[in-house]
């Protein structure tokens, strides 16, 4: 029986390498046993592939082996990836967590998971230095797999438990009263209702796409947030019910619709796309007024600085809510009075 033939612009693929969802995957065995795991992770589509892309794609698929490890970084990572614990985790960490298991598959992948030492992590995060975000996201998921695995006997031991991360620079942009009521009056009534919601209430924004207009009751607005598993009853006040408003005002081309901030034919935002369009929005406001742009999570964190207390942010520990998020405005001391 001949092998089966490729798509047409896929003939440079090495065999057994399937692409799906932007990822290129090594396959090992066959029937039951078949797996997967990824070994390069590129958007764009193998037909289109530069040659830079289809390089990394040959030397990734020359450093994965022609068998799998049962003992390997890789085979450790895609049990966990296969969990129960995984599957609990809220769609945008994993998304995230996805993401960097591609650099860890490249760089140690085909360890072995029982005798990776404190040491060799350690090397690996340094490496990563210039790219601390990703570098800490990479320790936490390496971190939690061996977490997962030590508990069910798979490993002997975690050396990624000990491991600092590399410190996270706290943001510092305060949104002032007149830049908000500024990009309000410049902004198109949904991204007018997107920042009301976001400074009234601050939800994030993979919480306010997913916001139902279910979600609105005779007491408020009730809130399930997806990151701290909060169950959120924001009260009625006047701002609440004027944003709600906005929402419920957005042109559209429905008349049924289920989301309060949805598309013009009623669908859900994308969180990724719905970024990007807020960027290029704030790019237009800052060309027209001379304003300094600001992101969506700065809302957050003027919500939280405006507000007399910040308990409407759902977290547990006030240590978060004033470390990330009630520090964007200058301490106000006292200067030394001179003796005379």
């Amino acid at each position: 029986m001949s092998p089966r033939r490729r798509i047409r612009g896929r003939e440079w693929m090495p065999p057994k390498v399937q692409y799906s969802n932007g990822s290129y995957n090594r396959i090992y065995g066959t029937g039951p046993d078949r797996t997967s795991v990824s070994i390069y992770y590129d958007k764009t589509p193998p037909e289109k592939a530069s040659r830079r892309t289809k390089t990394a794609v040959l030397n990734a698929y020359k450093q994965a082996g022609p068998t799998r490890q049962g003992n390997s970084v890789n085979h450790l990572l895609g049990l966990y990836m296969k969990s129960d614990a995984w599957a609990k985790l809220a769609p945008k960490t994993r998304s995230g967590y996805e993401y960097a298991a591609i650099k860890i598959r490249q760089l140690l992948g085909n360890m072995n998971a029982d005798t990776l030492t404190r040491g060799q992590l350690r090397q690996y995060m340094d490496s990563r230095a210039d790219i601390p975000g990703n570098a800490n996201k990479e320790i936490t998921l390496i971190k939690g797999a061996y977490s997962w695995a030590f508990e069910r006997d798979l490993v002997s031991q975690n050396p990624a438990r000990d491991i600092k991360k590399f410190p996270s620079r706290a943001g510092t942009r305060y949104v002032t009263d007149d830049e908000f009521h500024s990009f309000c009056e410049f902004a198109p009534p949904i991204w007018k209702a997107f920042a009301w919601m976001g400074y009234v209430t601050a939800l994030r924004r993979g919480d306010l796409v997913r916001l139902k207009k279910s979600a609105i009751t005779d007491d408020g607005l009730l809130v399930y947030t997806s990151k701290t598993k909060q169950l959120l009853l924001f009260e009625w006040t006047d701002d609440l019910r004027y944003a709600i408003q906005l929402c419920k005002d957005v042109p559209r081309s429905v008349h049924i619709y289920r989301y309060l901030l949805g598309q013009r034919n009623g669908t859900r935002y994308a969180d990724n796309g719905l970024g990007s369009r807020w960027r290029l929005i704030q790019q237009d406001w800052s060309k027209a007024t001379g304003h300094q742009t600001f992101a969506f999570r700065d809302l957050r964190a003027k919500s939280a600085t405006d507000h007399s207390t910040g308990e409407h942010l759902g977290h547990r520990r006030t240590d978060v809510l004033q470390r990330h998020y009630r520090n964007r405005l200058p301490k106000r001391v006292q200067p030394v009075e001179v003796k005379r």
